[in-house]
């Protein structure tokens, strides 16, 4: 799974042209990000210490993707504590949140702009844990398809969420970019 992700960001970059420094450290830190997530989860399942606290995982990635823009945006995390999921589901829903990140870096917050980027975890009112990653961007533009529209980024949200079985929904308007993930019972989460 590393390898395929490793190998979708040389595709997303060979795309993209030529990168500024911050572009490349964004997707340097991106990938040792999820090697960093993954070495985590096997050290904890070894030790038969596994926590499947969500937002716990998801401040590993998050937070080292922020700090390389120096403040300019404003992460903010509001996980609940009832957010557990299973060994499998975490690196998937790792690398959904460090696209989302990414994405809000790239098209949101571009030219310098700084914002806020909300990352939330919760429980839906069946019980299903959702995650949750909103900017205070433009929001999409009016031409993409947000059920089949968008780039590498879009399309890698889609499949990691189509191989989780999760629901996937995008809420774009011009005051930010909603991605929203739940994992539904009996499906997704166990």
């Amino acid at each position: 799974m590393l390898a395929s992700f490793v190998e979708l960001k040389a595709g997303s970059v060979a795309d993209a042209g030529p990168l500024g420094g911050e572009g490349i450290q964004l997707l340097l830190e991106t990938i040792r990000a999820q090697v960093d997530v993954i070495a985590r989860l096997h050290r904890s399942m070894a030790a038969t210490e596994y926590s499947g606290d969500l937002g716990r995982h998801l401040h590993r990635v998050s937070t080292p993707l922020i700090a390389i823009l120096g403040g300019r945006i404003e992460l903010v995390e509001d996980f609940a504590e009832d957010c557990i999921v299973q060994p499998h589901q975490v690196i998937g829903l790792t690398q959904i949140v460090a696209e989302a990140i990414t994405n809000a870096v790239k098209y949101a917050y571009v030219e310098g702009r700084s914002g806020r980027l909300l990352i939330r975890t919760r429980r839906s009112a069946a019980g299903d844990p959702v995650v949750e990653i909103l900017d205070d961007g433009p929001g999409l533009p009016e031409h993409i398809d947000i059920h089949t529209g968008g780039g590498l980024g879009f399309r890698l949200i889609r499949a990691l969420a189509r191989k989780l079985e999760a629901l996937i929904e995008l809420e774009s308007s011009r005051s930010g970019l909603c991605v929203r993930l739940t994992l539904v019972s009996g499906r997704a989460f166990a």
